[in-house]
């Protein structure tokens, strides 16, 4: 009722207008007649004029010899009289000329308005707007980029437009990235990974999805650097003798020079294809960056009697986290922001332009954006399977009912209709497919059924979830174009007889059908779902032995009510007061602290304040984990903001969320302040995989794995506690825990103590160092800024 009350307003308007209109119109119209008019009337009065002139000097010229003395009659310039009249009629012309010109460009333009407004009221509500930052950007990569490209080069060269000819796909996005535009957003992405090998040849591994998704999820994939880094074993020698002979078996030309390392893990299938590489625009195999650290060979490492399982099993260096973080971030090559995310999670649409618009209206511009990913929810994958899945097959039966009366669940119809009936062979596929319309066995089965399992449970939720993420479109639908007439082949792991229909083979059918549908529901309920999650607490298990596996800390995160939609918000294209400033005097950004003024203002958009944050998705400028040139113009450096926080290598054996206690504990006391994203941006599907976070895992681990998880105890205790953390061991662990520890540990732009109280680890502090309680605890407080906006445990 409203937009059609708009819509009515804006007619009755165009109608007021155009009646204004029409009335100048005719009184312009009616002046420029009576002009023409005097015009005309005036010539003809010229006309005669000049011809009464002529004809009294004819009759002088005929009597003068008549007249007496023969004088001749008083002579008048005709040629002055005649360009008079030349330039008066010129001028009254031109002033008519001018006239209707502006006549018709009135008209002219008020047709176009009323055109314009016609079609905007109609096409566009009057609660909608174009002028959201998702619109803004997408026209920005879409067109401005390339003319924007356009205009530098040719006032880079004078004669550009007449002595350069570019080729069709000069002005190709590849082609313009590899000139330098587009990347002044660039990301470096940091993925870590456990090394594990693909479930079936069908299927990717958590590390490809989530690269899969980096480069599709994006919308400026160009500008998107990955790094990864893989541990391959060295095959170990061979006896010479064996080598030699193998070696002279085979052709000169077939006897590589050096074996080529496997594929990296990571590195989605399609992205290896000729297919990709023959491109003439973007691949995404010219971003990833992957180095590959080969290790020798153990008895413990050995894979199988033939020696041909390449792949490392976890090494012990890197079956760090921290480690593999640090050895990742050695990929990194000038890019504007730096970005971790483990293997596992995946992305929402368009990230590349939320991550940075969120991050570029916090209110501070030393930010670190970080949020534990949020789940995909079994009551989400069942509401997504019966809006798409059940909901179409009940359409196809529907159809085959009308197509065909006669036919049975069990099997084919009983009375075979004619081909020139059926026309384009839908009937065709419909009884080839008659073995999979049983909507009951289409349906899911609830969990808690699914769970308990039986003699044909179907698909469970996780299941579903997996086969959408972790396999690709191509797969799907190379698997349609390969059998479309009889009912499909299973994938690689299933291993049926063809007549079986079985509630999982009848589903698995109508996943790969429905495939690209379920995977765009899903990303549907993350992005429009109302609530976003945040860290709100650690917990600090008492450890009975320095030598045990348990983790020392234990992240939580918790729900809250969503906060933004910033790539629907006008509000989030305007400039931010914390970002778009620098300099002295005016010019200068304001602090941190003048925040806490304008909390319930317009000026500051929704944050959330967090004390920890959590590398499954990490996002912030560079400068905060490289040491870049920072000269006096970069308002993101100086001496009054934060100092870079370099990833520390000796980390070889902590949990993931003991270095993310550890590097949050870094990072806020060197200066930077660290935010939970208002909105989903990251969700996962796959769960983390827990390395060294129970105490049974003590008994599963070598003694060089001890050795190696009490130094890394020692060193990160020692970090955060101080000296009292490595009270008690042995000397020689203690030396090669606290190697360099001073280059990789907190900073100086706040203390410990109000690094305590902050994060609500003063309790903790008290116990770790057995220091008393000061009576002096609120010089040490850092008051929170926007209290209502920091990320808290619900009571």
């Amino acid at each position: 009722m409203h937009v059609q009350h708009m819509l009515e307003r804006c007619r009755m308007r165009l109608r007021r207008s155009m009646k204004r209109g029409t009335r100048l119109a005719l009184l312009l119209t009616i002046v420029a007649l009576l002009l023409l008019l005097s015009i005309t009337m005036f010539n003809s009065a010229l006309d005669e004029v000049g011809a009464d002139e002529v004809g009294a000097d004819e009759v002088g010229a005929g009597d003068g010899d008549e007249l007496e003395d023969g004088a001749p009659p008083p002579h008048r310039d005709k040629a002055r009289l005649q360009g008079q009249i030349e330039r008066g009629r010129a001028s009254m012309l031109l002033h008519a000329e001018e006239l209707l010109a502006l006549l018709q460009r009135f008209s002219d333009e008020r047709g176009v308005r009323a055109a314009n407004a016609m079609s905007e009221a109609a096409v566009h509500p009057a609660n909608t707007s174009l002028a959201t930052p998702e619109a803004l950007l997408t026209h920005y990569y879409g067109t401005e980029l390339i003319r924007l490209n356009n205009v530098h080069e040719k006032d880079l060269d004078d004669g550009y437009a007449q002595n350069v000819l570019h080729s069709d796909t000069y002005w190709s996005p590849s082609h313009v990235t590899r000139r330098g535009y587009g990347l002044e957003g660039s990301i470096f992405v940091g993925v870590t990974h456990s090394q594990e090998a693909a479930a079936s040849a069908a299927a990717e591994t958590a590390c490809a999805a989530t690269v899969r998704s980096l480069y599709e999820a994006a919308r400026w994939p160009l500008a998107i650097f990955t790094g990864i880094v893989d541990v391959t074993l060295r095959t170990p020698p061979r006896d010479a003798a064996a080598a030699s002979a193998e070696a002279a078996a085979q052709p000169p030309e077939e006897t590589p020079a050096w074996a080529p390392p496997p594929a990296s893990v990571c590195v989605p299938r399609a992205y290896l294809l000729p297919s990709c590489a023959e491109r003439v625009s973007f691949c995404p195999t010219d971003n990833i960056r992957v180095r590959q650290v080969r290790a020798a060979q153990t008895t413990a490492d050995a894979v199988g009697a033939a020696g041909n399982a390449r792949r490392r099993r976890p090494h012990p260096l890197f079956s760090s986290v921290a480690a593999q973080r640090y050895a990742t971030l050695t990929l990194y090559r000038g890019e504007t922001y730096v970005m971790f995310i483990r293997a596992g999670v995946q992305l929402v649409s368009n990230w590349d332009l939320l991550a940075r618009t969120l991050w570029l209206q916090l209110p501070s511009r030393q930010a670190v954006l970080s949020q534990p990913p949020v789940s995909v929810t079994h009551e989400a994958v069942q509401a997504a399977w019966d809006a798409v899945v059940v909901r179409q097959v009940e359409g196809i039966l529907l159809a085959a009912d009308k197509m065909l009366p006669n036919a049975t669940a069990q099997g084919p119809p009983q009375s075979q209709p004619r081909e020139g009936k059926l026309g384009n062979g839908v009937g065709q596929w419909l009884e080839s497919i008659q073995w999979t319309l049983n909507l009951e066995a289409v349906r899911l089965q609830p969990a808690g059924e699914a769970a308990a399992g039986g003699k044909d449970a179907g698909l469970r939720v996780e299941e579903v979830v997996h086969h959408v993420f972790h396999h690709d479109a191509a797969v799907f639908r190379h698997a349609k174009e390969q059998a479309p007439m009889t009912g499909g082949a299973s994938l690689a792991e299933e291993e049926v007889a063809p007549a079986a229909a079985s509630r999982r083979r009848i589903q698995l059918y109508w996943l790969r059908q429905f495939y690209e549908a379920l995977r765009g529901e899903f990303l549907k309920d993350v992005v429009e779902r109302n609530t976003t999650a945040c860290l709100s607490g650690v917990q600090m298990p008492e450890a009975k032995s320095r030598r045990e596996a348990a983790a020392l800390f234990r992240l939580h995160a918790t729900r809250v009510r969503r906060l933004s939609h910033a790539m629907r918000d006008p509000r989030y294209m305007r400039p931010s007061p914390f970002h778009a400033c620098g300099g002295t005097g005016a010019t200068a950004c304001p602090e941190m602290s003048a925040v806490k003024h304008m909390c319930h203002s317009d000026a500051i958009l929704p944050y959330l304040l967090q004390a920890w944050v959590t590398t499954d998705f990490l996002f912030t400028r560079a400068e905060a984990f490289v040491d870049l040139p920072r000269d006096a113009g970069d308002g993101y450096g100086g001496p009054t903001h934060a100092d870079t926080v370099q990833l520390d290598p000796f980390l070889s054996f902590v949990g993931a969320d003991e270095e993310a206690v550890l590097l949050s504990a870094r990072l806020w006391t060197h200066g930077w302040e660290l935010f939970s994203a208002t909105e989903p941006v990251a969700f996962v599907v796959t769960p983390p995989t827990t390395q060294a976070t129970a105490a049974s895992d003590a008994r599963t681990l070598t003694p060089a794995l001890l050795q190696l998880r009490e130094r890394s105890v020692a060193r990160l205790r020692h970090i955060i506690f101080g000296k009292n953390g490595t009270a008690g061991a042995a000397p020689d662990v203690e030396a090669a825990a606290l190697r360099e520890v001073e280059r990789y540990g907190l900073g100086r732009r706040r203390s410990k103590e109000q690094l305590f109280y902050f994060s609500g680890l003063q309790e903790a502090a008290r116990q770790r160092e057995r220091v008393a309680e000061s009576n002096a605890e609120a010089e040490h407080a850092v008051e929170s800024i926007c209290p209502a906006f920091f990320c808290r445990s619900r009571k």
